[in-house]
């Protein structure tokens, strides 16, 4: 024997990450394709009802946002971007 020992498991790891990345993309092109099937089976009809909605949260969430930042004694900005996140996540 050499005293060299191979270790297979460098390789294992490599496979394992390889099918894992493509089991999640097959199975989240979907959640990652929707915006996209939505925008196109969008009507203009219902353009003017989303945006009164849009403006009606953001209404609410921004100064909301704001106050518990400055409660838990944050800076403001602190909250406008945990809204702005917030927002973009409960979109998707």
């Amino acid at each position: 024997m050499s005293g060299k020992t191979t270790d297979s498991r460098p390789n294992i790891l490599q496979a394992n990450k390889r099918l894992l990345l493509r089991r999640f993309l097959s199975g989240n092109s979907g959640f990652i394709l929707h915006p996209a099937r939505i925008l196109e089976t969008y009507q203009r009809k219902a353009l003017t009802a989303d945006l009164a909605a849009g403006l009606t949260v953001a209404v609410v969430l921004l100064p909301q946002a704001i106050a518990y930042a400055m409660i838990a004694e944050l800076p403001p900005a602190t909250g406008l971007y945990a809204a702005i996140v917030g927002s973009v996540v409960g979109a998707l």
